[in-house]
């Protein structure tokens, strides 16, 4: 990456200027650990009060790749990326954002499945999530609590996809 270009955090007016205007780009990560996947129930807008796999945003000047890592790390300590796939593009479109009602936000996801027997840390997950939970494809799909969104993930031909993965592994 180029040095004298900046990645990182933007200052909290100059964000919610951007989510009003634009898209952003985001990582999510269905944590697959023998066949459960990883939820916790959202404390905070957009998709508050559903359970939602962990992600974040991709940084300005970020690689996607580098945001999936950084997310990993940040959201629940994984470091061990060796068994990661992409599943596909989706765009999650919410009437609400991070800060208000007043606009929507719109996410363009690049999701990802990441395969694991290793013990997560969930100290910066349940900073923003509560009632972690492990479900099975079959469970997340009947659950009322599941955002609709991740439903999409464990379904054929959701609304929302963009486009399908047939990469086998990340670069």
């Amino acid at each position: 990456m180029n040095s004298n270009i900046t990645t990182g955090y933007i200052p909290n007016d100059q964000f919610h200027n951007i989510v009003k205007l634009t898209q952003l780009v985001s990582v999510d990560l269905l944590i697959n650990n023998n066949g459960k996947y990883l939820l916790g129930k959202r404390r905070n807008k957009p998709a508050q009060g559903y359970l939602f796999v962990p992600g974040g945003k991709v940084y300005n000047n970020e690689t996607i790749c580098d945001g999936l890592k950084r997310v990993a790390m940040d959201e629940i300590g994984l470091t061990d990326l060796s068994d990661c796939h992409p599943i596909g593009l989706y765009e999650h479109i919410y009437e609400d954002n991070y800060k208000n009602n007043e606009f929507g936000t719109h996410y363009v996801v690049c999701a990802y499945e990441i395969k694991t027997n290793t013990e997560a840390d969930f100290s910066k997950f349940s900073d923003q999530h509560e009632n972690i939970v492990w479900l099975t494809p079959e469970e997340i799909l009947n659950s009322n609590e599941v955002h609709i969104f991740n439903k999409y993930y464990f379904q054929d031909n959701p609304p929302n996809l963009v486009m399908r993965s047939t990469l086998s592994s990340l670069p």
